[in-house]
């Protein structure tokens, strides 16, 4: 006994019962969400509010609370990068993206310490740790 199956408009195969008519009509949570009338409620309900960005520049930021919350989202940019260029089936182009992204990262935690410094707060270059070579001794440039 051969059943025959036809295809959906979105290229699902559907039984000879129409099992999947019903789910080829129902939206995805995530066009749902999407739509304008959903955006609209969710703005007249203040869940809309949208999550403070980083400044441009550190001398834009002057309360010391406020860097310190900065640099650590720096820091989670760079572990988040580090862990993602772990990935041996990454293309050569999209590991010298993620090592472009780290180094500048990594630069910017640096600004942003210099200016916690500045502000009074304590001095994250001494207390960080030093990276050392086969033979024991400091590389330099580790801190």
């Amino acid at each position: 006994l051969h059943l025959s199956t036809r295809r959906t408009e979105r290229g699902k195969r559907c039984g000879p019962g129409g099992a999947c008519d019903q789910r080829a009509k129902m939206a995805r949570n995530a066009e749902k969400s999407k739509s304008m009338l959903s955006r609209w409620v969710s703005m007249q309900r203040g869940e809309f509010d949208k999550k403070p960005t980083r400044p441009r520049t550190v001398a834009r930021c002057t309360s010391l609370a406020e860097c310190q919350k900065w640099r650590l989202e720096v820091i989670k940019e760079i572990a988040n990068d580090i862990a993602a260029i772990q990935n041996t089936m990454l293309a050569e182009e999209r590991v010298r993206q993620l090592n472009d992204s780290i180094n500048a990262s990594i630069r910017e935690k640096q600004r942003w310490e210099r200016h916690i410094r500045t502000l009074g707060g304590p001095n994250y270059a001494k207390t960080a740790a030093r990276i050392a070579d086969a033979d024991g001794s400091e590389v330099i440039g580790s801190g």
